[in-house]
C-alpha cells in the first residue's frame, strides 16, 4: 500500500512539475555553423534561449549549407581532406569524410556482428562483405538535388559490375515514386583489387533514401533527419523498447529523443577528426576518432551531475569490449575544452555539447555510456549517427 502510494505521490509530483513555468537558468545551447562545430561567439549567450531563437540558427545554418548549389567534384569531397577550421584553443581537427577507403586484408562482417549491430548503416567505416567493400564518403542536398558519393573495392578475384539496379535514390515517405535517380558512369565495372568513387544523384531534394543491394546484401538507409532537437525541460518516460536491462535509457539513432523521467537526451549527430588522440582517446590503427554532439536536458527539481563516461567498442567474437575508456568530468574538458558536454546541470536546464568517441572497426558495435545521480543513460551505434553537415530541405 505504502509503496503505491509513492508510485502515485511521484506521478503527481512531476505532473505539478511539467506544469511550472520554465526557470531562466544559463544552458550551453551553442551555436553551430555549417560543420556542426561550436561558433565563436556562443559564451555571450546568457539567458535561456526561445524556441524561436534557436529555430533562427538552424534556419541561418541550413542557408549556408544550401549555398553551394553545383553539382559536387571529387575535390568537393577532397578524399577525407582536413578542415581548415580546426579551433586553435580545443585543438580539434575536423574532416568532412572519413579516412578513404583501403584494401588491407579484413574478415567480412559475420551475421552475429551484423545482428548485434541491428543491421545498421555506418557512416564512419567500411562495410565489410564477402570480395568487396563499402564506405559512405559524403551527401549534399539542394535546390538543384540530392548528390551521393560512396567509395567501393572490389577485394575479390572476380570482376564485379554495378549498375542502377544496385544503387537507388528514393523518397522515404513514398519508396515507389520516380525521382530520377541515376549512377553515373553504370554500368561501371570494377576489375579486382581496384577502388571506385560511386556518384549516385536525382534531381528531386527530397529523395532522401538510398537503396544498396549488391548481391545477398540489402540495404535502406535514410539520409535525414525527422525528429526535432529538445527545445524545453518537460519530463520525458522513454517507452520500453528504448530502455536497457538495467533499466537505463538507450538511443541507436540520430534525433532519437529517450529519457526517464529526471532527464532526457538526444543525439544530434556526429563529427569526423583527423586527431590521433583527443585526451584519453587514442586513435586506433586504420581507425578514427569523432564527436557525438549531444542535447540533455535536466527535468528534475535537483542539479544532475555525471560522475564518467565509459566509451568502449564491443567484439561480438570474444562477447567483450576490445577497447574501452572511463572518462572522468575533468578528462571530458581536458579533451574537448569548451567543446565539452557540461557534466553539472542545474535543475530545469537545456544543456548542448560533445562526447569523444572512437571507431576502430565497423564490425563492431559502439557503445558510450553515462553514469549521473539522476541516472544511467547510454548511446549505441554511433557509427550509425548522421554526421553533423547533413542539411534537410
Amino acid at each position: 500500500m505504502r509503496g503505491r502510494l509513492l508510485f502515485i505521490l511521484f506521478f503527481l509530483l512531476v505532473f505539478v512539475f511539467s506544469s511550472l513555468p520554465q526557470l531562466e537558468s544559463v544552458p550551453r545551447i551553442l551555436p553551430l555553423n555549417p560543420m556542426g562545430t561550436p561558433s565563436s561567439h556562443f559564451r555571450a549567450r546568457v539567458s535561456a534561449p526561445t524556441y524561436a531563437s534557436i529555430q533562427q540558427n538552424q534556419e541561418a545554418d541550413l542557408s549556408k549549407v544550401m549555398s553551394s548549389e553545383e553539382t559536387p567534384s571529387d575535390h568537393d569531397f577532397a578524399r577525407g581532406q582536413d578542415s581548415a577550421r580546426a579551433l586553435e584553443v580545443s585543438e580539434v581537427l575536423l574532416r568532412d569524410s572519413p579516412w578513404p577507403l583501403n584494401l588491407l586484408p579484413h574478415e567480412p562482417i559475420s551475421v552475429a556482428a551484423d545482428a548485434r549491430k541491428n543491421s545498421v548503416f555506418s557512416f564512419v567505416g567500411p562495410h565489410y562483405h564477402d570480395g568487396w567493400r563499402l564506405q559512405f564518403i559524403s551527401q549534399k542536398r539542394g535546390k538543384n538535388g540530392t548528390f551521393v558519393k560512396l567509395e567501393f573495392a572490389n577485394t575479390g578475384s572476380k570482376t564485379i559490375v554495378l549498375t542502377r539496379d544496385n544503387l537507388k535514390l528514393f523518397m522515404p515517405n513514398n519508396p515507389a515514386s520516380s525521382v530520377g535517380s541515376s549512377f553515373q558512369d553504370s554500368p561501371m565495372t570494377i576489375q579486382p583489387g581496384k577502388i571506385k568513387i560511386l556518384n549516385i544523384v536525382s534531381p528531386n531534394p527530397q529523395a532522401s533514401g538510398l537503396r544498396i543491394r549488391i548481391g545477398d546484401y540489402s540495404r535502406t538507409v535514410r539520409l535525414e533527419r525527422f525528429e526535432d532537437p529538445i527545445l524545453n525541460t518537460r519530463p520525458f518516460f522513454a517507452p520500453r523498447e528504448l530502455i536497457g536491462p538495467e533499466s537505463q535509457p538507450i538511443t541507436r539513432k540520430t534525433m532519437e529523443v529517450t529519457g526517464a523521467g529526471k532527464f532526457k537526451y538526444q543525439p544530434m549527430g556526429i563529427q569526423y577528426t583527423s586527431n590521433k588522440a583527443l585526451g584519453k582517446l587514442v586513435r586506433p590503427e586504420n581507425g578514427m576518432l569523432l564527436l557525438l554532439k549531444v542535447r540533455l536536458a535536466n527535468t528534475w527539481l535537483e542539479s544532475m551531475h555525471i560522475d564518467h563516461f565509459t566509451i568502449g567498442s564491443w567484439n561480438s567474437k570474444s562477447n567483450k569490449p576490445s577497447q574501452e575508456y572511463v572518462l572522468t568530468p575533468q578528462d571530458l574538458r581536458t579533451a574537448l575544452k569548451e567543446w565539452a558536454l557540461p557534466t553539472d546541470i542545474p535543475a530545469q536546464t537545456l544543456v548542448e555539447g560533445y562526447i569523444p568517441f572512437f571507431v576502430q572497426d565497423t564490425n563492431e558495435y559502439l557503445y558510450i555510456l553515462a553514469e549521473s545521480n539522476l541516472g544511467n543513460f547510454e548511446f549505441r551505434n554511433m557509427d550509425a549517427f548522421l554526421p553533423l553537415d547533413f542539411g534537410s530541405v
